[in-house]
């Protein structure tokens, strides 16, 4: 949910033209169903190389990464006890990033 949220909005923005992208060979242009296809990596470079970044683009970045780690760790390595013992203990600070992060994209 988080995730299509995040695309949401990060596609409104780029329709509008509020937001640009800058990478190193200069302005980079996404268009919607390019974002669909973001994984959640791509999601947070995305916000991360967004031109002029306001509180709710970072709020957002801030949540990707936080979340980024576990996800992929449950993704790929699910059977792990390594991996459960993790996102047990890190449960409940995803959530409340998260829910901070879903507030900001529905601003």
């Amino acid at each position: 949910m988080f995730e299509k949220a995040a695309k949401k909005y990060l596609k409104k923005w780029v329709k509008t033209g509020r937001v640009r992208f800058v990478a190193k060979k200069g302005i980079v242009t996404y268009n919607g169903k390019k974002i669909d296809r973001f994984t959640l990596g791509q999601l947070g470079h995305a916000f991360d190389s967004i031109q002029a970044q306001n509180s709710s683009d970072r709020a957002i970045k801030r949540a990707i990464d936080s979340i980024l780690k576990d996800r992929n760790n449950l993704t790929h390595d699910k059977w792990s006890l390594r991996t459960e013992k993790r996102l047990r203990g890190n449960v409940g600070h995803h959530m409340w990033i998260i829910t901070q992060a879903l507030a900001e994209t529905y601003k």
